[in-house]
């Protein structure tokens, strides 16, 4: 295979062959590209992803280490594939210290400093990178809560592969604006300070077999602001501590349908917990299949999983042992639940489930249709409650009345306000507290 090494420059003879490479070639990344980390190479890396041809094959060196203290971005390519070799793009600092690198970016600077970002691009395939922030313990600050590891915007088609995501403020993986057929296996996100995987608009997402651990707020969530969140698949990864929830989709908008949360280890945090929904509208579609959690889980607010205004759930084969007083399932303003064969330690049958009200009593969600990106026909779906399962044993009894206090929502913010967290006090979990902060995104905030 031929390999082609493009000047640093942008000039000369090199420069002026690599607009001529065919498709099909692979291309290293420059050696005089300083790939021991001794200095900010962030313009210079934009400037040779900013000028790769269809087909090509983008090869970085074994392990190298690239500061980048701005925003490295990979915009516009079409069948690229990105090897990273187990090299290293990090940043020293929280961004403060600099300008910002674009015009678009000064009234939300630093907050929105993402590290490295697919935008407007298809068939893009990312293979053994790491992005590595400067947050070592991984704490959650809303004045950074915007710096993610890997972006994906706008684009169709894309494959982050073997990837690590660590010590970020923001989420390891973020995906917005209509992106479509997003595939996120074999990662690790490690020490993050936000969300481990946040979605706030994109279709037909899947995350699978990743080791996510030690995560500032909740491992998956999915939070649309004007646009959707469709068809996702959550399953076969190793979990291991997080501070809010396994699977969250509370605040922003209505448009999210068809979730599966299937086969996932859970150590620490709260377990196999589940917090979604939202009282505005009715969501449509969710499972929560074959989860393992190591126990005992306290749940949130004495809940394992709540569901608020959610039309088809589907909860079975699942295995969390809860805390005295926790209640396993909670349905509110929920309709058509199937909860069978899980295995919530000593919980007595009667009190597995708990529900109160109806979701044909809200209004119903009109579902957006996703964005135009990328080239290439729109990816449609089937409505998930038309091919729900029917489980040995369903329970859609109304019991006792419960009447959850719905989270405090400013700008997509789901979480209760101080005051109620003062009120609240330390809530306890297997893995830690609760951390009961407020902030706002650029496009929607997470819980």
């Amino acid at each position: 295979m031929l390999t082609i090494a493009l000047s640093a420059a942008g000039s000369g003879p090199a420069n002026a062959l690599g607009t001529k490479l065919r498709a099909g070639l692979t291309v290293s990344v420059p050696s005089g590209i300083d790939a021991t980390g001794s200095r900010d190479v962030t313009a210079e890396l934009n400037t040779f992803l900013g000028s790769r041809s269809a087909g090509t094959t983008i090869s970085f060196p074994e392990r190298g280490r690239y500061r980048i203290e701005g925003v490295v971005i990979a915009s516009a390519l079409t069948d690229v594939t990105i090897e990273g070799h187990g090299s290293t793009l990090f940043a020293t600092t929280d961004g403060s210290g600099g300008p910002p690198p674009f015009y678009n970016y000064r009234s939300h600077w630093p907050r929105l400093r993402e590290h490295f970002e697919i935008r407007d691009s298809e068939r893009i395939t990312v293979h053994d990178l790491t992005v590595e922030g400067p947050n070592r313990d991984g704490t959650f600050r809303s004045a950074l809560e915007g710096q993610a590891g890997f972006v994906v915007s706008r684009s169709r088609n894309v494959t982050l592969d073997g990837v690590t995501a660590r010590a970020t403020y923001g989420d390891g993986v973020y995906i917005v604006g209509g992106s479509v057929d997003i595939s996120v296996r074999r990662c690790v996100l490690d020490h993050n300070g936000r969300q481990g995987v946040a979605v706030v608009d994109g279709d037909n997402v899947t995350v699978e077999d990743c080791t996510i651990r030690a995560t500032g707020r909740s491992v998956i969530d999915l939070e649309p602001a004007h646009g959707l969140v469709r068809t996702v698949h959550v399953r076969n990864n190793r979990v291991d501590g997080y501070v809010n929830f396994l699977l969250a989709a509370v605040g922003a908008g209505s448009g999210v349908q068809d979730v599966w949360l299937e086969n996932n280890q859970v150590k620490g945090g709260r377990g196999v917990s589940v917090y979604v929904g939202t009282e505005r509208s009715t969501r449509t579609g969710i499972h929560v299949i074959g989860n393992r959690g190591d126990g005992p889980s306290r749940g949130y607010e004495g809940t394992l999983m709540r569901f608020t205004r959610f039309d088809g759930i589907e909860v079975r084969d699942n295995v969390q042992q809860v805390s005295a007083g926790t209640t396993p399932v909670l349905l509110h303003n929920s309709c058509n639940a199937t909860i069978s064969s899980n295995d919530f330690g000593s919980v007595s049958a009667s009190d597995v489930v708990k529900s109160d009200g109806d979701c044909t009593t809200g209004p119903q969600a009109k579902f957006p249709t996703p964005s135009s990106v990328a080239r290439g026909p729109r990816v449609t779906r089937s409505t998930p409650t038309s091919r729900g399962r029917i489980g040995r044993s369903t329970t859609t009894t109304s019991l006792a009345p419960v009447r959850p206090t719905p989270p405090s929502e400013e700008n997509g913010t789901s979480w209760p306000p101080l005051a109620l967290a003062a009120g609240l006090g330390v809530v306890a979990g297997v893995g830690g507290t609760l951390g009961l902060q407020r902030g706002r995104r650029k496009r929607a905030a997470a819980p």
